[in-house]
């Protein structure tokens, strides 16, 4: 449900968001599905399009710090 508000919040079409993942279409859409699996790019979803992380073995929502969005 997270990264269905994540990629709402957007504002990029499926295919522009895969893209940006650097993943496909197919993948995102499923990943937006209730469908099991795809945690991994549910996460990378949620952190890719809103002010949070994911972190610890619970997936709690972690607010993201400057160095979150620091490019190396």
């Amino acid at each position: 449900m997270l990264a269905r508000k994540a990629h709402a919040s957007s504002g990029l079409t499926q295919s522009q968001a895969a893209t940006k993942l650097d993943t496909t279409q197919q993948a995102y859409s499923q990943a937006l599905s209730l469908r099991k699996g795809l945690n991994m790019l549910r996460r990378r979803i949620v952190e890719a399009f809103t002010h949070f992380r994911v972190g610890g073995p619970f997936l709690k929502l972690v607010k993201k710090d400057k160095k979150d969005t620091e490019k190396p």
